[in-house]
């Protein structure tokens, strides 16, 4: 009876305390949401969608959940997660799961929540990313040791999202506006950077200045380090290696991409990575990460 009371006391918290706190309503059991569960597919451990999402909107976000699998997977080889995706189709629905102006968020690599804006391949690959990333490197302690820009570079470069690709960056370049991506470690350093750019007298489009910027650095690393150098970096830092050198070490390589983003349309293709590997023309490194360790190890 006590413990049932205090399980009580704490959805009560949850349901009523600011966002930051609220957001973690969806690690209680999925039930307890008050969404509706869908069939999973995909790779999904559950899918869970508000009441007022029509058929139609069901049936393409299922679509969406098989299309990102198939992005995380051009890019990560494989997939080792299966998170649990709340879907909302109401702005109501997303704040009551603690969401805000964001389109999405995770919550390590058990929860993925969208709001109506990002129920596509896109968003829901970009955040399966970060799933991949967390479980990979080995949970909360060692991603304190991830700077958040790689983070979210490798997120944009898996997603494919129109919204921070190389079409942004060509518009932030024109206009001045390329921010140091490179020194934002800290989720409140990102967040504040994504706050700044936003600002309506530097920024009159509102373009995602800092998601482009970091997409744009990890096109061009992975250009050349290809997914061997991605799962090294992360195999090392999972083995207590701190970040930074481990990620310079690979990038001074300048190896051809291992592995280039499987698409049918060239021109797809190339929006990935426009400068750094021309069509046709790239070289290939051997799949295998041991051939990758062995270089660095000389």
């Amino acid at each position: 009876m006590v413990k049932r009371i205090w399980v009580l006391l704490l959805c009560a918290l949850l349901l009523s305390a600011c966002g930051s706190v609220r957001k973690y309503l969806v690690m209680l059991p999925p039930g307890w949401s008050g969404m509706l569960e869908r069939p999973t597919n995909g790779g999904l451990a559950g899918v869970y969608i508000d009441a007022d999402m029509s058929d139609v909107r069901a049936r393409d976000l299922a679509l969406a959940i098989q299309e990102a699998r198939r992005r995380v997977i051009a890019v990560w080889g494989s997939v080792v997660t299966a998170p649990v995706l709340f879907a909302c189709s109401t702005e109501a629905c997303f704040h009551r799961l603690g969401g805000a102006t964001n389109t999405a968020h995770s919550l390590g690599d058990r929860r993925m929540v969208l709001s109506p804006r990002g129920l596509d391949a896109g968003m829901i690959a970009h955040e399966w990313s970060h799933a991949e990333m967390y479980r990979r490197v080995g949970g909360l302690l060692a991603m304190l040791r991830v700077p958040r820009w790689f983070d979210e570079g490798v997120a944009v470069l898996t997603s494919r999202d129109p919204r921070h690709g190389e079409g942004v960056w060509r518009k932030i370049r024109a206009r001045g506006i390329e921010p140091h991506v490179g020194e934002l470690r800290s989720r409140a350093q990102w967040s504040d950077a994504v706050h700044r750019y936003r600002d309506s007298r530097r920024n009159p489009d509102n373009l995602a200045v800092v998601y482009a910027a970091a997409g744009h650095l990890i096109a061009a690393w992975y250009a050349r380090a290809g997914r061997a150098g991605l799962l090294h970096v992360i195999d090392r830092v999972r083995a207590g290696d701190a970040f930074e050198p481990v990620w310079r070490a690979v990038a001074s390589l300048q190896l051809a991409a291992a592995t280039t983003i499987p698409c049918s349309c060239a021109a797809q293709r190339a929006s990935l990575l426009p400068v750094f590997v021309r069509p046709g023309r790239e070289k290939r490194l051997p799949e295998h990460r041991g051939s990758l360790a062995r270089r660095l190890a000389r």
